[in-house]
């Protein structure tokens, strides 16, 4: 599993539009249409297109 770093204010702002809760996930990867996201605790990985 890829360690995950904590979302900027942006990147909480898209989470928050793809229904996610910003403080349960991380970002592993942050391209220019997708952002890849893990779950803290279940490791569990979703992808959101900006």
């Amino acid at each position: 599993m890829k360690h995950g770093k904590r979302p900027t204010v942006k990147q909480k702002v898209l989470m928050i539009q793809a229904s996610l809760h910003p403080s349960e996930w991380l970002v592993i990867k942050n391209e220019f249409a997708t952002m890849k996201v893990v779950h803290r605790e279940s490791g569990e990985q979703k992808t959101i297109t900006k």
